[in-house]
């Protein structure tokens, strides 16, 4: 908690509020970020609590990505939760070759196409059998 209390930022609810998004923090900034990602990684009590800041602080990002795919037949609650798992996973696999940001919209997106991809298999495995 010290690391938030530090940056002022709460860790907000683990379930999200889709339609509420200022009880989130917003636009940490690179060492806020990186502070939270090793603090997150180091196994401490508190690394769920790190965990869910982060995944909180990319909610608009995900909503903006997930809003691209709706047409495709993405919906917006299943979209919310793979881009936070999505997030998560990110923080387990970041390394610092790249910025956090960056690392996590790719990681987001890649969940997105991957959920749709294998979406279209089972309604062709479904169609076909």
């Amino acid at each position: 908690m010290r690391i938030m209390a530090q940056y002022h930022i709460r860790a907000g609810p683990a379930s999200p509020d889709f339609h509420n998004f200022s009880r989130y923090p917003r636009g940490l900034s690179r060492v806020q970020e990186a502070a939270l990602v090793r603090a997150a990684k180091q196994g401490t009590p508190k690394q769920e609590s790190h965990l869910v800041v982060l995944a909180n602080s990319y909610l608009q990002t995900i909503l903006l990505m997930a809003r691209q795919y709706q047409l495709q037949g993405l919906v917006l609650e299943q979209a919310m939760k793979i881009g936070q798992q999505a997030v998560r996973q990110a923080i387990l696999t970041w390394e610092k070759q790249e910025k956090f940001s960056e690392y996590a919209v790719e990681c987001i997106q890649k969940a997105f196409e991957e959920f749709l991809c294998h979406k279209g298999r089972e309604r062709h495995d479904a169609a076909d059998g």
